[in-house]
């Protein structure tokens, strides 16, 4: 038996085939961008995607070129206090 002053649990009740249509769309719409060979309009030009992966490894030499060139230039602007005190 519940005291007076117990707060009943509810229970969220749900449409279950509402919800597994809302999460087939959820995938499906994403996954749909990712079929088909596709290409990422960047600001370092454009890169050919397969499946939402680099497609060839010209592309990944780019990238990795390009994320080199980032690190470099954020360690230089990370240093410039530190020179400022020398």
């Amino acid at each position: 038996m519940m005291p007076k002053n117990a707060k009943a649990k509810t229970v969220m009740k749900t449409n279950w085939k509402a919800t597994a249509v809302a999460a087939v769309m959820a995938w499906s719409l994403p996954m749909a961008a990712f079929a088909g060979g596709s290409v990422a309009k960047t600001p370092m030009g454009d890169i050919p995607l397969s499946f939402g992966l680099p497609a060839d490894n010209a592309t990944i030499g780019k990238l990795y070129d390009e994320m080199d060139f980032q690190r470099a230039t954020q360690a230089y602007i990370w240093a410039m206090p530190i020179v400022g005190f020398a």
